[in-house]
């Protein structure tokens, strides 16, 4: 896990502990103060519903339709036209996805290209001007690959050749936004969501410790628990270790940090 996530974040360019982790799934909250820890991540949320978290944000997203067409060829061998062909059908298929949700939603379009240098066997995203395309904008892409992959991977190579993989029309129907409302107090202490004590190992250096554990339910805004500790809810187990602490913000949402 720790791996997984130094792919997509340290090894990208990115510094880790300018980040807050978020853990939702069933396990992912039993596994993620481990996790920040050994990474150095200074912030764990762990949201109200993680068990459902995917399908919460699921049900809040904007409607997004990718209309695609393949075409790998490298991009100094190609005319405007050529891309200009290929987002013609796309653009057909646009109009029909977008005419079924109009009564319903905003719609707006945006057309993308997914390029790698030649021999990458991954290729990356990059914004394109609608097409039809102008022999200035063949330029401009490549320009906008090299400067996306530097964002992405640390590096970019100006003098390798970059290969067109496909062109896309990606439709997007915006959705009105849902807001959440923030929870009140009643005043109930965190004694009153304590359930119970175990004995959990925590390492070799921690050694076995009395925990005490927690009813997610019972916990309020502005609650706070010193590990170690074990908060029990219907879709998962979270664990806050002997090193971290732990808040209730307004919304519910676990607040993790570490001691001092």
């Amino acid at each position: 896990m720790e791996e997984a996530i130094k792919a997509v974040s340290s090894q990208r360019g990115y510094d880790i502990r300018e980040f807050t982790l978020v853990a939702f799934g069933g396990a992912g909250p039993m596994h993620a103060g481990r996790l920040a820890l050994d990474l150095g991540i200074p912030t764990l949320l762990v949201p109200l519903t993680p068990g459902v978290n995917s399908a919460l944000g699921l049900l809040m997203s904007d409607v997004k339709h990718d209309h695609m067409r393949s075409k790998l060829a490298p991009m100094q061998e190609l005319q405007p036209g050529d891309i200009n062909a290929c987002s013609i059908s796309s653009r057909s298929r646009h109009g029909r996805s977008s005419t079924k949700r109009a009564s319903r939603t905003r719609t707006s379009a945006d057309a993308v290209l997914d390029l790698r240098y030649a021999g990458q066997g991954y290729e990356l995203t990059v914004p394109c001007p609608m097409p039809p395309l102008k022999p200035d904008d063949m330029e401009l892409v490549q320009q906008r690959f090299h400067e996306v992959h530097e964002q992405a991977h640390g590096h970019k190579a100006e003098s390798e050749p970059v290969e067109l993989v496909s062109v896309r029309l990606v439709s997007e129907g915006r959705v009105p936004q849902t807001r959440l409302s923030p929870f009140a107090p009643t005043g109930k202490s965190v004694a009153d969501a304590r359930t119970g004590e175990r004995r959990i190992f925590f390492g070799r250096e921690l050694g076995i410790q009395d925990t005490p554990i927690y009813d997610r339910d019972r916990l309020e805004p502005g609650h706070e628990l010193a590990g170690p500790a074990v908060v029990e809810q219907m879709d998962t187990t979270t664990v806050i270790h002997p090193e971290q602490q732990a808040r209730v913000d307004d919304y519910k949402n676990l607040i993790i940090t570490a001691k001092g």
